[in-house]
């Protein structure tokens, strides 16, 4: 025998050998049970938070002559009343009587394109409602992107040399913010096509791109493994969640990012159906590609992408396809480069060098944090900018100034247990239990000519009242049934009829799908702990819940005899995945 010959058969005995000892799809189904236990105590979580805590905003006094919402909360606690478990419970029996009725009036009706053309209407609705005028916009972030792209698109480079006054200067603003540049960029391209400072076109473009996001989620619940009847409850999930169509005013780069991170999404679960090497390749490139975009104009939606690693190289793992793992990490990594890429196209533009801004850790620092300042602890807060002056900018002081702060943040948690448990709960609550993820505080942010009817209704008044109320039995039904929809997937799986290899197949790739949902939600859940954030930060990962609550309330549905998987079958994803 060969040297050549005694090499290949030792490889293929460990191979063998590996093949023999590890079972590889095993381990990735005990990875991805994990994974969604995990989250359905996180969800559940959630559930009994929103029950007995509830954070809102008030409208205080503003310079102009209309009333804006202050971004201060009050926190509410307490048992829920009557008229709030009543209100849940009937909202519940609402849903799946409706969606049953749906089904035998509509029976083979395209709820992926009625969902879009109806967030698109209702949030085009919101938009007009606001009767906005000019082009101010008085968010911070907002203001300073605005400003910049202006100058870019009318040539006015010495804005951004230092010395330039500002509040704050675009020098210093992207000096403290490099990462914006991709927002930036964002601005730059609807005001060069619609004129410059046209925050409308902003709002417009934030429409068209929150309905083909509303588009997305309802074709992530059909590969979810939704039924007709499941679709149709997804479906009025969506068409009564207040702060989906109402995100558009926000004058920010969110909904784009949102909207590129759900195509990214429904990619990466498109990659792990495939039967050939060949379009699962060209689907993951696809995944991470538009993820880039998505990344780029906001920086967050990286959670989504490295949640896709993790369930795609789980899936090779299962399937035996390690030779894929390298290839999604590289994808990944060169994903997260080209987010890097505004940098440099900005700096070359306006000649100037904005340096490496402020550290990942300072954002930690703020989020572990409660500064007087502020009515919330890991809220923004200026220490970390107050740092970046103090140390003219240089890396390695502000580093180890963030860390200083961590592991003050850190002793006082460990020495006061009990001031941790509340710190905790607050920021949870401010984050997860605000039923309108501050899409009402940003839409009241525009320079209006007057509070139109349906503004005035919303935002101030009884009617303002009963909408938060609304959108907070809301919330907790999406969260309580989205901890059941994960249990249920826990639990069917197991019960899964090894009898047809090709029901296994699809009973799978749902499976997967779920997994990827809960690696996506707990990362959203785990960063914001941690990361300084408000309600609308965790917005996204709160709507990507909706097609697995609607999960949970057709399993729930179908054990009160409605809407019965025999006369309403399950949809057949094609999926072929072994995790």
């Amino acid at each position: 025998m060969t040297a050549q010959s005694q090499r290949h058969s030792t490889i293929r005995s460990v191979v063998t050998a590996w093949e023999n000892h590890i079972p590889a799809p095993t381990i990735a189904i005990w990875a991805s049970r994990i994974f969604i236990a995990l989250a359905c105590a996180v969800a559940a979580t959630l559930a009994l938070l929103s029950v007995f805590t509830t954070g809102t905003f008030y409208p205080v006094p503003n310079s102009t002559t209309l009333l804006v919402t202050g971004e201060a909360m009050q926190v509410h606690h307490g048992l829920p009343s009557l008229t709030f478990l009543l209100s849940a419970i009937i909202m519940l029996f609402i849903l799946l009587a409706v969606s049953n009725a749906w089904i035998r009036l509509l029976p083979s009706m395209n709820l992926p394109a009625f969902i879009a053309v109806y967030v698109l209407m209702g949030s085009l609705l919101w938009v007009i409602a606001l009767n906005a005028t000019g082009n101010i916009y008085i968010y911070p972030d907002s203001t300073s992107l605005i400003k910049a792209a202006s100058a870019i698109v009318s040539r006015q480079y010495a804005e951004f040399a230092p010395g330039v006054k500002g509040t704050p200067p675009a020098y210093d603003y992207f000096s403290w913010y490099p990462f914006q540049t991709g927002a930036l960029l964002w601005f730059v391209a609807i005001f060069a096509i619609f004129g410059i400072g046209n925050i409308i076109a902003v709002q417009i473009i934030n429409v068209v791109l929150i309905a083909g996001t509303g588009w997305a989620l309802q074709r992530i619940g059909i590969r979810l493994g939704l039924s007709a009847f499941g679709q149709r409850i997804e479906a009025l999930l969506l068409m009564t969640s207040l702060p989906l169509l109402m995100s558009p005013a926000f004058v920010y780069t969110n909904t784009a990012g949102l909207f590129f991170a759900t195509i990214s999404l429904l990619a990466a679960i498109r990659a792990g159906e495939q039967h050939t090497y060949g379009k699962a390749l060209l689907w993951t490139l696809i995944c991470f590609a538009v993820g880039a975009i998505a990344i780029t104009v906001k920086g967050t939606m990286i959670i989504l992408l490295i949640a896709f690693v993790m369930m795609l190289s789980v899936r090779a793992f299962a399937n035996r396809l390690l030779w894929l793992i390298p290839i999604h990490i590289g994808l990944f990594l060169a994903a997260n480069a080209f987010s890097g890429l505004p940098v440099i196209l900005i700096e070359r533009i306006v000649q100037q060098r904005f340096g490496t801004g402020l550290p990942q850790l300072a954002w930690i620092a703020i989020g572990l944090s409660h500064n007087a300042k502020t009515s919330m602890p890991g809220w923004w807060s200026a220490e970390a900018i107050q740092t970046y002056k103090s140390v003219h900018g240089d890396a390695a002081l502000q580093k180890a100034a963030a860390l200083s702060a961590i592991n003050d943040s850190l002793a006082y948690f460990w020495s006061h247990p009990l001031g941790a448990a509340r710190f905790f709960a607050l920021k949870l609550i401010s984050e997860w239990s605000e039923p309108t993820y501050q899409t009402l505080y940003y839409s009241s942010l525009m320079e209006r000519r007057a509070n139109g009817a349906i503004a005035s209704h919303a935002f101030y008044g009884t009617t303002n009242g009963l909408l938060i109320g609304f959108e907070n039995v809301y919330q907790t039904l999406v969260y309580m049934f989205s901890a059941i929809g994960m249990g249920s997937a826990l639990h069917w799986r197991r019960r899964i009829n090894t009898s047809g290899q090709r029901d296994q197949r699809i009973h799978d790739g749902h499976f997967a799908v779920m997994t990827m949902m809960c690696l996506i939600f707990l990362g959203g859940f785990g960063c914001f702990l941690f990361w300084e954030a408000k309600s609308i930060y965790v917005l996204s990962f709160a709507l990507l819940l909706i097609p697995v609550a609607a999960y949970g309330m057709e399993r729930i549905g179908r054990y009160m005899s409605v809407g019965n998987s025999t006369r309403y079958p399950r949809q057949n994803s094609g999926s072929r995945s072994n995790a």
